[in-house]
This record gives structure tokens, C-alpha cells and sequence, in this order.
């Protein structure tokens, strides 16, 4: 049976990607979520960089899982004909943190996707959501958190910069992290490329300010605070205050959006079966939805 999913329904359309209109079903145990999931190829990059990619779809192996924090699913390592990548689970379905990650990685800010696994039940029509999803992402070194005590002080100041540029460029996108903290940098197999990971928290909105969550992992290094001073000084659109600086910097007494109000989206627990994931529609005093 070929199936399409309806687009703006559970929003899972996305520039760059082939949609694949075939019985592609990940059959590997070691995956399964259920007895109600099946996980399906939705899409795969045409731009991937590997040799013979059609070889690798739907073969890659589950590896050990990656003690890596995120609040947003789990990692795992991966690989297929000896080569390495990694493999992501999301707890929910969650379209933003795909799309973002895509369009980043368009202009080289985060890691390319290169396959995205819906997971659906058995007899999957077009109407009806995907439950979770996995993808598999390219695999980069080590992240800021692990170079940053044991680098030197021109490396820190040349990773702080590099992080500076990916924020600005994401920005220019209309893109906002909201979780950039060091363990989310992270660098490749060559110093010199840098990528920024794990866009689960991301949004169209500005609510944490990029800037300040830098600012703060930076003012908690143990490091010379000479060395300190001069990094921060570097970082631009902070608003240093109290002590710690920024840690605090949220109105307490401010009603706290829900994630989905910040993102812009809905997301697609497993709990819910079929169930529209477009647009959230504001409260009838605010103003009309926008499409992002």
C-alpha cells in the first residue's frame, strides 16, 4: 500500500527531501517502539554526501546509546557499511525540531539529516499522525563542553566565536536556539568545523535570548577570570545584571507561554492516535496566526 501524508495536517512536508511513495518499513527489532509502530521512510535527503546512499536507507544499526543530555529524546550510535553516524528517537513527534535542523543545516550551522523514519501503526492513512520519528544525522566529534577545560586559551576564544557566528547566522533565519549551552556545540573530525546540535527547544520566538544562555555557560567555566572578562566581552546582545549575571533574568511575575505557545506548533504525543499537528490558533484578542 502507497500512502501521502497531507501536508499542513501533521505538517511533515519539507524542502530538500524526497518523499518516498513505497512499503519502505524499518524492520529492525531493536527499534520498534510496539506493537502498534511501524516505523516508515518518509523522507531522504537527495543531497546526503555518501557514496552508494541508496545502499544505506533503512540499513543503518542501532549502536550503543550516547550519554549525551537531552530533554527531547534519546541518541544512539549508528552506523552502516563502516561508516558512522547518529541516530535520534524522539520521545514526541516534533516537526519544528526536524524542519529547523534542516534548514540549518542548509547553510551549514547544524548537522545534515539524512533519513527521517514516521512512526505509524499498522494501516497508516493520510489523515493520520505520526506517533514519534527517528532520523539519522551525521556524526561530528566532540562538543564544547568536553574541549572547552582542557583547550587552550586562543582555542576558546576561536570556538566562542565560531558559536557567536552560528547564532547570528541561525538568527538571520528567524530561528532561536533557546538551548545553547556548550554541550550542544559541537566540533568536527576538522577543528575547524562547528556545527550546533539538537534544535528539540527551538522556536520562532526570541524567549530566552540566545546570547544570555552563551553568556552564562561562559561565566560558569573555571577558568582565569582575566580570561573570563575578555571572553565575555565578546559575546554581544547581553544584558550582564546581578550575580551570577543572567541567570535570573526572567520576570518571574511574566505568564509562562506553553512550549507549544513558544514554538508556534503543536506537537504529536504518542497518547493522542490521529490528531491535527498544524498551527496552534491563538486567543481571539491576539492577533491572527502567521505561518512560519
Amino acid at each position: 500500500m502507497s500512502f501521502e501524508i497531507e501536508d499542513e495536517k501533521c505538517s511533515t512536508e519539507f524542502d530538500n527531501f524526497n518523499t518516498i511513495i513505497s512499503e519502505r518499513i524499518l524492520r529492525d527489532p531493536l527499534l520498534a517502539l510496539g506493537d502498534n509502530c511501524q516505523f516508515r521512510l518518509a523522507y531522504y535527503n537527495e543531497d546526503r554526501d555518501l557514496d552508494d546512499d541508496d545502499q544505506c536507507i533503512g540499513r543503518f544499526k542501532k549502536g550503543e546509546k550516547m550519554q549525551v543530555m537531552s530533554g527531547e529524546g534519546e541518541l544512539f550510535h549508528s552506523s552502516c557499511d563502516e561508516k558512522e553516524y547518529v541516530l535520534k528517537v524522539q520521545k514526541e513527534y516534533n516537526r519544528n525540531e526536524i524542519k529547523f535542523q534542516i534548514d540549518a543545516a542548509s547553510v551549514n550551522i547544524a548537522p545534515p539529516i539524512y533519513e527521517v523514519w514516521f512512526c505509524f501503526g499498522k494501516d497508516p492513512t493520510p489523515d493520520v499522525c505520526p506517533t514519534t520519528s527517528l532520523f539519522v544525522m551525521k556524526k561530528y566529534n566532540l562538543t564544547y563542553k568536553e574541549i572547552f577545560p582542557t583547550a587552550s586559551k586562543e582555542d576558546r576564544e576561536f570556538y566562542l566565536n565560531a558559536a557567536i557566528i552560528l547564532l547570528k547566522s541561525l538568527h538571520k533565519m528567524y530561528i532561536y536556539h533557546q538551548d545553547c549551552h556548550l554541550a550542544n556545540f559541537m566540533t568536527g573530525f576538522d577543528k575547524n568545523e562547528v556545527v550546533l546540535i539538537d534544535y528539540g527547544r527551538a522556536s520562532r520566538y526570541n524567549e530566552k535570548n540566545d546570547f544570555n544562555i552563551l553568556y552564562n555557560e561562559i561565566y560558569m567555566l573555571s577558568i582565569p577570570s582575566e580570561e573570563k572578562r575578555h571572553l565575555l566581552s565578546i559575546i554581544p546582545n547581553t544584558q550582564p545584571k546581578g550575580n551570577p549575571p543572567l541567570l535570573d533574568a526572567a520576570d518571574p511575575k511574566e505568564k509562562v507561554k506553553t512550549t507549544e505557545q513558544k514554538m508556534g506548533f503543536t506537537r504529536i504525543g504518542k497518547h493522542v492516535g490521529a490528531r491535527s499537528g498544524g498551527f496552534i490558533r491563538r486567543r481571539e484578542d491576539e492577533e491572527d496566526d502567521e505561518d512560519y
